[in-house]
């Protein structure tokens, strides 16, 4: 080819400034502004962050890879994703649908080329939404905190001081089969934790209806907290201890009128009219909440005092 090389050359010069690839605006765009990249990467998200045309799908069956590369299309990057992230990542955004995508793109493609520098980059950047919280959050900014995650089908109570991803407003890609195992793979990666039971019950559960903030949750967080309690101690008895849980847990009660929270320790219960209640008028005897009335056997476990 040595003696058409010129010929060729100013052919693909040619090629290259001229518009003649389609976009999705379905003008023709120069080549140098075309990628090509996955198909779970839509051409608005593309166009929107980077200034981007996505290759047309044809394109590949048409055109010869060498010969695109020749004239300036190219494959996208781990540059290029990391852009993708700073642009969805901005402080002031609170929308992540684009995220997951992203960081599944990234691990699932780039997962060799990264670097140290390259993930202390993605945890700077506000990119995470937490339940509880508007604004979308970084990594760093909640050291030394962890974030964590968890196992899919858990339904939590609402914890104070828990830092938990919004798995649902980080919008896990739906059009790939390994897209929880690959995104959760890249939020461990990146310094977010998979909460174990055993930490959510030691750690945070536990300590909530042991503090004095115990008496001011409503019935809806109290119940909440009961029932996960409940549910995952017919599960994994060794969670907790029934002598523990006697000492800390709050029973919802009418004491003299008023509903309350009140410790089950020492305290006499009954949930509905009973002779007992009439017959020792002396004993302070508190009104169970219509919200026990399934749980009689959870409850006998936890107190003694208990008249149903």
């Amino acid at each position: 080819m040595g003696f058409f090389r010129p010929v060729a050359n100013r052919l693909l010069n040619r090629l290259r400034v001229s518009p003649i690839i389609p976009s999705i605006t379905k003008e023709l765009v120069i080549p140098s502004l075309v990628l090509r990249c996955p198909d779970i990467i839509d051409d608005q998200m593309l166009f929107d962050s980077l200034g981007f045309y996505r290759a047309p799908k044809a394109l590949d069956t048409m055109v010869r890879p060498a010969l695109l590369r020749e004239i300036g299309v190219r494959n996208i990057e781990l540059s290029d994703y990391i852009s993708m992230l700073r642009y969805y990542c901005s402080e002031s955004s609170t929308c992540s649908k684009n995220i997951a995508i992203i960081l599944y793109c990234i691990y699932n493609d780039h997962a060799h080329e990264l670097s140290e520098t390259h993930k202390f980059s993605i945890k700077s950047l506000h990119c995470l939404p937490l339940i509880g919280k508007s604004e979308l959050v970084s990594i760093d900014s909640c050291s030394p905190k962890y974030i964590f995650m968890i196992q899919e089908g858990i339904k939590l109570p609402a914890l104070p001081g828990l830092l938990l991803i919004d798995k649902v407003r980080l919008g896990f890609p739906s059009n790939v089969s390994d897209n929880h195992n690959v995104v959760n793979t890249a939020l461990l990666s990146l310094g977010v934790k998979m909460a174990t039971m055993q930490e959510l019950v030691s750690h945070h559960v536990l300590p909530l209806l042991e503090s004095s903030q115990s008496y001011d949750l409503d019935e809806s967080q109290l119940i909440d907290c009961t029932t996960f309690l409940k549910d995952q101690l017919a599960i994994r008895p060794s969670l907790c201890s029934i002598e523990k849980l006697r000492e800390i847990l709050p029973i919802r009660a009418t004491l003299q009128g008023e509903v309350r929270n009140i410790k089950a320790k020492d305290s006499y219960f009954y949930y509905r009219d009973c002779e007992l209640v009439m017959k020792f008028p002396s004993i302070s005897w508190l009104c169970l909440s219509n919200c026990y009335k399934v749980w009689y056997y959870f409850l006998l476990t936890i107190i003694f005092n208990i008249l149903f």
